[in-house]
């Protein structure tokens, strides 16, 4: 039935493009401390350029790591390729993996930063890592810790691409200087293999609207998270920016006039797979429930 359901979406799904990047030799750390500093100095030495954003005015360690990597704090802070940004608020970010804008307001001063890629690091910063679900979508475990792709095999990959994190393995709510390090080490490696690459491929799986059926009332607007649409001309149809819109269809289910869809996953499809899987036989009596629940909060639907 699974293969007949990917069959009814080939059958429906619209073209879907390809977008090349090429990535952006920047990468931009979040948060102020030795994870950081040690995942900058990887950066620096490939020849990338680093910006360090966080939210204090300077960069202060604690006295019992500092004194293991004070060569290292050193060089970082001077390199020429180094940007510190203090007292910083991360107000926007949207783009492809290997060109993102980061936007942050410095002091008075408003920044967009072009980088390839965005590495976090709370070390425990509950405020940071509320920046962190609620600006880069990246999850968080029931410890409210951030939580990696996978805890065992890729704790510094996030759900989405070009998001890492440096996840070192805590003991007792301890965090030794050498799970930091090693933690530091892991992120810059998968980083760097992201970003040495030649070409990055997007595909652009957007919502997409009927102009046609579009009638201009600003529903979808008021219900992008990612403030991907806009009304735009006279008749004030609704138009997709592609480098903000995440695919989430959130305004295709708010339409009025189902003048939306999505171009991997368009309603019919859906419609067909549904009376597809309506035909599982199951060995228990009585009816059987269909649940379509999506990779994060549709598990707590589930429970």
């Amino acid at each position: 039935l699974l293969v007949e359901v990917g069959i009814e979406k080939l059958r429906f799904a619209k073209k879907v493009t390809t977008v090349e990047i090429s990535p952006r030799q920047s990468v931009a750390l979040i948060g102020a401390n030795t994870s950081n500093i040690t995942l900058a100095q990887h950066l620096l030495d490939a020849g990338y350029k680093v910006h360090l954003v966080h939210r204090g005015n300077d960069i202060h360690l604690p006295a019992d790591q500092l004194k293991y990597i004070a060569p290292t704090y050193n060089y970082v802070c001077h390199h020429p390729r180094f940007q510190v940004y203090g007292s910083a608020e991360i107000v926007d970010f949207y783009g492809y993996t290997g060109d993102f804008i980061l936007g942050i307001k410095s002091g008075e001063k408003v920044v967009e930063l072009s980088v390839g890629a965005v590495a976090l690091s709370p070390e425990g910063d509950q405020d940071l890592i509320k920046i962190a679900h609620s600006i880069f979508h990246v999850d968080v475990n029931d410890d409210g810790s951030m939580a990696a792709l996978d805890e065992i095999t890729t704790r510094s990959l996030t759900r989405e691409d070009g998001i890492f994190i440096s996840n070192p393995i805590q003991k007792k709510n301890h965090q030794d200087i050498c799970q930091l390090l090693v933690a530091s080490d892991a992120t810059a490696s998968m980083v760097l293999n992201l970003l040495n690459r030649r070409e990055i491929y997007h595909r652009i799986t957007v919502s997409q609207v009927d102009e046609s059926l579009c009638g201009g009332c600003g529903v979808c607007v008021k219900t992008c998270m990612f403030q991907a649409v806009s009304l735009q001309g006279l008749t004030k149809v609704s138009v997709i920016d592609p480098r903000r819109c995440m695919g989430c269809g959130n305004c295709v289910t708010a339409c009025p006039c189902g003048a939306r869809d999505l171009a991997d996953k368009p309603v019919e499809y859906l419609y067909s797979a549904i009376d597809v899987l309506s035909d599982f036989k199951t060995k228990n009596k009585g009816k059987s429930v269909l649940l379509l629940a999506c990779e994060g909060c549709g598990y707590e639907s589930l429970d």
